[in-house]
Order: C-alpha cells, then sequence, then structure tokens
C-alpha cells in the first residue's frame, strides 16, 4: 500500500513547525 500524501504532508508540515520553532528560540548557526 503505498504511502498516503497527506501523511507525507503531515510530517514536512510537523518537521517545518519545528524548525520553526528551534529557530525562534535559537537562530540556526
Amino acid at each position: 500500500i503505498p504511502v498516503r500524501p497527506d501523511r507525507v504532508e503531515s510530517k514536512d508540515q510537523l518537521m517545518e513547525k519545528y524548525r520553526q520553532l528551534t529557530a525562534a528560540k535559537a537562530p540556526v548557526s
């Protein structure tokens, strides 16, 4: 069964959110 695109999008969105949070807390060098 192929992976659902919405699931992949969710993962991407989560990673982006985490990245934004990290950037807000401490800018990436």
